[in-house]
């Protein structure tokens, strides 16, 4: 097809339609002058008088068009990795955390010796019940709000409930499904992923746990500091804590976990964890009981009828049940 004008450059055939509307027709004279067609070749013959701001239009609604498309098919690809969706388990859990708890962690010396290493690693042991899947998410939003894309860093989590049967490949590809939806404005993590997926898409295969780890090594070094954060990883199947805690590890990350005392196992410790840093949350969260159980006794109506304004007997109602939560 050609186009004749007083100017000439060769530019490549590209859609001509938007919206149901032929751009061509709606374009200034002074700019392209319509003539005759000449489908031979591949490419467009344009012949141009000046600029005019149509073309720059024209071609910044393009390039939107082009981009909502890119950023559509890599949250497709994110969804064709894992249809796991830790950050919906992660708002639920944050939304429930009572205003100002946790604060004692983020101020732990041991914390903050973590928070400075590139390759930290930390794990925070409590009881059942004792708040390690909310203190996990206390962590999440604290890393996001001060650690995370102004500083260039990347921050990814996993939440493993008992029921919960993840394979390693499932945890893995879930670490890069959130660094393409956090991420979108890479283009390497586009580029990286798009790759893989149109190779696997060819052969009809699904990624190996390798391809993943090493999908996931050439993504974290786009980052200053990448943070992991695995709640309860004594839910994860016995026979898939092994070998996955090896693959984190092999990152070049900062990790931290949350776990029952005996949920990772003496001899995983022991071969895997020899040097790592240890938080128990039983000796640390009293402060935290504390003010959950007023702010729930100060909620609740039936309670504050029965004292009837008298602070001292709140005390002693908020006492006995701190007293008989035991850690919990």
């Amino acid at each position: 097809m050609s186009i004749k004008s007083s100017k000439e450059r060769r530019v490549p055939l590209i859609d001509l339609s938007f919206g149901g509307v032929d751009i061509r027709n709606v374009v200034n004279d002074n700019t392209i002058e319509h003539s005759m067609v000449n489908t031979a070749g591949r490419d467009v013959i344009v012949h141009e008088r000046h600029p005019d701001p149509i073309d720059s239009e024209f071609f910044s609604i393009l390039s939107i068009r082009n981009l909502n498309k890119s950023t559509q098919e890599l949250r497709m690809i994110a969804n064709w990795l894992t249809p796991i969706n830790f950050r919906t388990i992660h708002r639920d859990t944050f939304s429930k955390r009572t205003l100002g708890t946790g604060t004692w962690l983020i101020d732990n010396p041991e914390f903050q010796e973590w928070l400075s290493k590139n390759d930290g690693r930390l794990v925070i042991t409590g009881i059942p019940g004792a708040g390690k899947t909310v203190l996990s998410s206390i962590v999440i939003d604290y890393l996001d709000n001060m650690h995370s894309k102004e500083n260039h860093n990347a921050v990814v989590f996993m939440y493993c409930r008992h029921d919960d049967m993840y394979t390693v490949t499932d945890f893995l590809g879930s670490l890069v499904k959130q660094l393409v939806e956090e991420h979108l404005d890479r283009p390497s993590i586009f580029q990286a992923v798009n790759d893989m997926h149109d190779a696997h898409r060819r052969k009809e295969t699904h990624p190996s746990e390798m391809d993943l780890l090493e999908l996931l090594q050439q993504l974290f070094s786009s980052f200053k500091k990448v943070f992991i954060i695995f709640d309860a990883f004594d839910e994860v199947s016995y026979n898939v804590r092994s070998s996955l805690l090896a693959k984190l590890l092999s990152l070049h990350a900062v990790l931290l976990i949350t776990s029952r005392p005996l949920g990772l196992g003496l001899e995983l410790s022991k071969t895997l964890l020899p040097d790592v840093v240890h938080i128990y949350i039983e000796a640390q969260t009293q402060s935290d009981i504390q003010l959950f159980v007023r702010n729930e006794v100060k909620a609740n109506s039936d309670i504050l009828d029965l004292v009837g304004g008298d602070d001292l007997c709140m005390n002693k109602v908020c006492t006995k049940i701190e007293e008989n939560s035991k850690g919990m």
